[in-house]
Order: C-alpha cells, then structure tokens, then sequence
C-alpha cells in the first residue's frame, strides 16, 4: 500500500489515489456508515495519517478555510470535500473561496482537488485542476 501512495501522489494519479481510498472505504459495514460529510473527511484524514501522507485539516486562509491539504515533495494538493455533491460545485467553490491563494508562491505544482463521497452508491467521484501563476 506504501507504494501505491507514493506513486499516486508523486505521479500525480488522482485516479489511482482515489481507487485506493475507494478500496479502504469498502471495508467500513454499512452498519456503521454516517451520512455527514465530517465523518468522510476525518476517515480519510485518519487513512493518509497511517499511509504517512503529509495531510493537513482545516487550514484557516485569509477568507475561509481549505479542508484538507496534502504537500508531496514537489506538489501542494487543496482538497474540497463533499458528500454527494459534483466536483464542479466544490471546485466553484475553492475558487471563490480562494483557498488555495496561500500555496501560490511555494515552488511546488498547486492543484485543486474536489473529491465528493457518495453515500448510497459508496463511490468517490474526484477533480482536479492545476493552477498556474
């Protein structure tokens, strides 16, 4: 698995981190499932703790706050969380926003990420753009 989140991230594979974060999620019974999107969030905060993946939560910006940030040694990924939402509402909403304004000048590729959990189907949908000055 150690593998995997190096290459996903290092290569850029939202894809691949996705499908990865899709197959850990699959073990959660049904029985136990929240429908809220804090509880996604924290499950996947706790999933990039144990892969020691430099994730952040919350961080406060100058008008809001990202929900999630993870920095690779050459690339800052701003994550917008969602449950059951389109990856075009989350990434509006960065944008407006401006989460990601902080990461601009740090010499790293910036993307933006929204990444929406759908509760009844249990899928991930995802985004990503990369912003450039």
């Amino acid at each position: 698995m150690r593998y995997f989140r190096y290459s996903a991230l290092q290569d850029k594979n939202l894809t691949l981190f996705c499908a990865i974060i899709q197959s850990l999620l699959a073990h959660i019974p049904y029985t136990i499932d929240v429908k809220e999107e804090s509880f996604y969030h924290a499950l996947l905060h706790m999933i990039c703790i144990l892969l020691q993946i430099n994730a952040e939560s919350e961080i406060a910006v100058a008008r809001s706050r990202a929900d999630m940030v993870i920095q690779t040694g050459f690339s800052i990924y701003v994550f917008e969380l969602k449950l059951n939402a389109s990856p075009q509402v989350a990434l509006a909403q960065i944008y407006d926003r401006r989460c990601y304004e902080k990461y601009l000048l740090n010499n790293k590729e910036l993307y933006l990420v929204e990444l929406s959990f759908h509760y009844e189907t249990k899928t991930i949908t995802h985004a990503i753009e990369k912003i450039t000055l």
